[in-house]
């Protein structure tokens, strides 16, 4: 997706939004492209990504095997391999009991000197980074550079105190350059964190299932 592309897209759906309109995507045609869509709040999709056109008779086949598949289908549930990069020590560790709690298998590191190290020894060891943007050794923003020049895909999720707007209008200038494309392969948690938020963007970074939560797990809420 091209970086200009997708800055339109968001922008126009937004604009939509906020004058109180529903938002029709016309001409999707990969799931990629209805990913990004869906995650930017894109309301309805239409697209060979979807079916080519039908008759009316096709028609009602078609959607009646969208609902047995719908129904049918069972998510399996996934672990993942998450780097957290953040110089917070009590963040780290939230961070990392909720993630165990969700099934993956994170490790954190609260220098990001030391966390580029190890990913450069193993660059494509971990699923996915989650990195504080606000750091005194090294800011987020150098250290996506880094990330990038040794892993160019891995999605990254920032955890900031900012929002999103804002952090999005900063990493504007690395988005061509670092390949961030917003929603597919870079995401936003805003803090003060909960299980809740950090199943649901671990899931969209990763485009799989969210994990069931308890209310034991609930109980962990980060609101410091």
């Amino acid at each position: 997706i091209n970086p200009s592309d997708a800055a339109i897209c968001a922008a126009t759906i937004s604009l939509a939004h906020d004058l109180g309109l529903e938002v029709v995507a016309e001409g999707v045609e990969t799931e990629r492209q209805y990913e990004y869509l869906r995650t930017l709040g894109c309301d309805k999709f239409q697209g060979y990504f979807f079916s080519k056109p039908l008759i009316a008779e096709e028609i009602e086949v078609f959607i009646e095997a969208c609902h047995l598949k719908q129904f049918s289908s069972i998510n399996s549930i996934t672990s993942a391999s998450i780097l957290v990069i953040d110089d917070d020590d009590w963040t780290c560790e939230f961070l990392k009991h909720t993630l165990e709690s969700l099934n993956h298998q994170p490790t954190t590191i609260l220098d990001p000197l030391k966390a580029l190290e190890l990913l450069r020894k193993n660059p494509f060891s971990f699923n996915l980074i989650m990195l504080d943007m606000l750091m005194p050794k090294m800011s987020g923003m150098d250290t996506i550079k880094e990330i990038r020049e040794i892993n160019f895909d891995i999605p990254i999720i920032i955890v900031t105190s900012y929002k999103a707007d804002a952090v999005k209008k900063t990493l504007r200038s690395l988005e061509k350059d670092c390949n961030l494309l917003f929603g597919i392969n870079y995401f936003i948690l805003e803090k003060p964190l909960t299980v809740d938020m950090i199943n649901k963007s671990v899931g969209n970074a990763l485009n799989i299932s969210n994990q069931p939560i308890n209310a034991e797990q609930n109980d962990y809420d980060f609101t410091h």
